[in-house]
């Protein structure tokens, strides 16, 4: 009789024990487009500029200046 109780019990906690693992995960899948921001190097461009050695000392200091400024620009768009 007792044995009979037990195998009982132990197909009843068997039962419950696997009942839990046969059960399927529900996935569900959700389509949100998100950004990824690749990281690229930038490389700034040298502007077109030559001083000639005919113009004076002010006009050159005026040249070089020009070009610096268009560098700055250059630089600018790479951030």
């Amino acid at each position: 009789m007792k044995l009979k109780i037990l195998s009982i019990l132990l197909l009843l906690s068997t039962l419950i024990l696997f009942s839990g693992c046969f059960c399927e995960p529900k996935v569900e899948y959700v389509k949100v487009p998100y950004e990824v921001k690749i990281p690229v190097k930038c490389v700034v461009e040298l502007p077109d500029g030559e001083i000639s050695e005919s113009l004076n000392e002010s006009e050159k200091y005026i040249e070089v200046l020009k070009y610096i400024s268009a560098l700055h620009k250059n630089v600018d768009g790479c951030k």
